[in-house]
């Protein structure tokens, strides 16, 4: 890849991080923050040089407001979850390989709602979760879905 190539995508990938902080942060129309959301999943926060921090705190609110008081997924909110969850842990991580301060900013584990004991977070066949899987050594006859990147 040349220079003017890693140039090109190093300021395409801010100006998606400003975009998607702007929407996040101005926008109320549902669509628009969906959009939003899956866009956040795929920027690259903490590289080429982007100083903007990303709107964690928003997207962690959209992941939460897809489950109701006993974790159940709301219906029609399997996109939201699976795209604000992904961005989630995307975010996570890239801050975690940047430093331990950006890693403690942008913790997924204290933000995560989880299932009562017993019931995994599963998203439903067919889902935007990703492809069905079957496993009949871990429980046979079970099929969930694989989140995948």
């Amino acid at each position: 890849m040349s220079v003017r190539n890693l140039e090109t995508l190093r300021k395409q990938s801010i100006d998606d991080a400003s975009r998607v902080r702007w929407v996040l942060r101005n926008i109320t129309d549902h669509e628009v923050i969906d959009s939003a959301i899956h866009l956040a999943g795929n920027v690259r926060w903490f590289h080429c040089g982007s100083d903007l921090d990303p709107p964690f705190d928003l997207i962690v609110s959209a992941f939460e407001g897809c489950f109701d008081s006993t974790g159940e997924l709301y219906p029609g909110m399997t996109g939201r979850a699976y795209f604000s969850g992904r961005a989630i842990l995307k975010i996570s991580v890239g801050a975690r390989l940047q430093s331990h301060e950006r890693a403690s900013k942008y913790t997924m584990f204290q933000m995560i709602p989880f299932p009562p004991l017993g019931r995994p977070l599963m998203f439903p066949p067919g889902s935007f979760a990703g492809p069905s899987v079957t496993n009949p050594r871990l429980a046979p006859g079970l099929t969930w879905n694989v989140l995948s990147p």
